[in-house]
């Protein structure tokens, strides 16, 4: 479905989650991002605790951020991309969803005074010569 701003995914469990033409353009979700957010939306129960928290670790577009907020997490968020924290939070604000923190950085951004219920990352598929298909995480998130 699309509209003036862009297009909406129907998730499951009836989540409606809009991302802007720009946001998307420049920062996804891709196809493999739609099917992990689909997924997080399937098997994440609603949280009825307010002070669950989840963690995502370099957002791009937000959708993962998204869905989480939209299951009541409290979301945490964390991109080397500054644009995309602007980007992010328009999005937030788009689909009338609140963010805890969002931060431009790697995982020396995210505070040690926080314990997260749910980590989540969905990280661009680099592609190298000793890795053609770009499947190998980098290291810093497998540490």
């Amino acid at each position: 479905m699309k509209n003036a701003e862009g297009p909406i995914y129907g998730l499951p469990g009836g989540l409606r989650i809009e991302i802007c033409a720009a946001t998307r353009a420049a920062f996804g979700p891709s196809t493999s991002g739609l099917r992990f957010a689909a997924n997080l939306a399937r098997t994440v129960s609603q949280q009825e605790d307010k002070m669950a928290r989840a963690l995502d670790v370099g957002f791009g577009s937000g959708i993962l951020s998204l869905v989480c907020a939209a299951k009541g997490f409290e979301v945490h968020a964390v991109d080397i991309v500054a644009e995309a924290c602007e980007a992010a939070e328009a999005e937030f604000q788009r689909n009338n969803l609140r963010y805890s923190h969002l931060s431009s950085g790697g995982l020396e951004a995210v505070s040690d005074e926080y314990r997260f219920d749910l980590i989540v990352c969905n990280p661009p598929l680099l592609p190298t010569p000793s890795d053609p298909y770009g499947l190998t995480l980098p290291q810093e998130l497998v540490e």
